[in-house]
């Protein structure tokens, strides 16, 4: 029996649930009604509730505290074993999907990273391709972007699902449409029957998935749900669940021969502030106009970056720099850099200006940039993390229910 584990990435399930009851979302209610049900708790403080830590801490047993990987990408500084590393080391066959925050493992059969961590995929031709497009595709999707070789990567990830007529003419009418919600609930669908496909022809004991479509459409869309707009009729969110439905529809087929885990890691609930997310178009181009010191330079997720320099005194006068960065839009003044993480030779950064309008300057010094076609609008942010997760699986699972279980424990039950 081989174990696929879903990283459902931050799926509200107290919604969900209610949206199960009201409508018609077979799939969706399976894994409600699994035989294992776990509540899942995570940290305390807010500034650590973010998916790339909680997941960190689900792969290697440890807590935020013990394992200090702050960031996106943090995974390639430290020497910290996964238990799927632990597994693959006993000559199972290990895959693993775009799974946040873990690096590579050259006993892995299949990997894929995660599109904002520097890490290499495995050789074969199809995990090569698809990370690429994937990696192209999340740094250019504001402007739907795509080159020869991303498109290329795409067309290999939709491949399983192109029969499916009704599912392809869908997501070719979002495409159009600029359904951004959509298009995200899609992108996961066919991932996922993607990989399916790979974990069937690999005959793979283990595999991890992540999906990140469903947070993505919660922290900007979950306003628009019925059960807190009372308008049913804008409701994105019922709309992408749909879509979520029909992707796990493998569940009719796959559950009596695998044993399937959805966890969630955290969640989120309604955002109460009005904030807008921005994103530099060109790192390098902009940064490069403000830092005088060579540095290579990593976009992460939405409004943050790392800086990598030669040594630690260059990165800490960018830092200086950064911060003497502000935002002018012609009546008021705010910061345009913060969340500042000075750790070694490297700067980790975050664009921060969260105003309603791109035509403004950005000042450093005597500088002044207008940033009109410089950054690009992400979306504004409707839901914000709460340390409140799940676990299902279709296998029943011994456990005290008493109250919830840290994530950085689950992976003992998978074991």
């Amino acid at each position: 029996m081989s174990k696929i584990i879903i990283q459902f990435n931050e799926a509200n399930f107290d919604f969900i649930s209610k949206y199960c009851k009201k409508y018609h979302l077979p799939n969706l209610k399976k894994i409600i009604n699994f035989q294992t049900k776990v509540l899942t708790s995570s940290e305390k403080e807010y500034e650590h509730l973010e998916p790339w830590i909680q997941w960190y801490s689900f792969y290697t047993g440890m807590k935020y505290a013990d394992h200090r990987v702050a960031h996106l990408g943090d995974c390639l500084k430290k020497d910290h074993i996964s238990f799927f590393d632990q597994i693959a080391s006993k000559e199972n066959k290990v895959g693993l999907f775009c799974a946040m925050n873990h690096k590579f493992n050259s006993n892995f059969e299949v990997f894929i990273p995660d599109p904002w961590t520097n890490t290499t995929s495995d050789n074969s031709m199809s995990s090569r391709l698809v990370s690429y497009a994937l990696r192209f595709v999340v740094n250019n999707n504001v402007r739907f972007k795509l080159n020869f070789l991303s498109l290329f990567g795409l067309l290999i990830i939709i491949f399983p699902s192109m029969f499916n007529l009704r599912v392809i003419f869908k997501s070719i009418v979002s495409f159009l449409n600029k359904d951004r919600a959509s298009l995200a609930a899609y992108f996961d669908l066919f991932f996922l029957r993607y990989t399916l496909k790979r974990i069937k022809k690999n005959e793979l004991d283990q595999s991890l998935i992540f999906l990140n479509g469903l947070a993505h459409i919660q922290h900007h869309f979950l306003k628009t749900s019925e059960f807190l707009s009372g308008n049913q009729e804008e409701d994105k969110i019922l709309k992408c669940l749909k879509i979520y439905d029909t992707a796990f529809d493998f569940l009719n087929y796959f559950q009596d021969d695998n044993e399937i885990w959805f966890i969630t890691a955290l969640t989120q609930e309604k955002f109460t502030k009005d904030l807008n997310y921005w994103r530099l178009r060109d790192h390098d181009r902009l940064l490069e106009e403000i830092i005088e010191y060579n540095f290579s330079c990593a976009p992460r997720m939405t409004r943050d970056f790392e800086l990598t320099f030669t040594n630690r005194k260059y990165a800490e006068l960018a830092k200086e720099s950064l911060s003497e960065c502000f935002i002018f839009d012609g009546e008021k003044k705010e910061p345009a850099f913060g969340f500042f993480d000075l750790e070694n030779k490297s700067l980790f950064a975050s664009f921060i200006f969260s105003g309603a309008n791109k035509n403004v300057d950005l000042i450093y010094k005597n500088k002044k940039i207008n940033l009109q076609e410089k950054i690009d609008f992400i979306a504004k942010k409707d839901g914000g993390h709460i340390g409140k997760g799940w676990a299902f699986s279709n296998v029943e699972v011994n456990f005290l229910e008493d109250k919830p279980l840290p994530i950085w424990e689950i992976n003992k039950l998978i074991l």
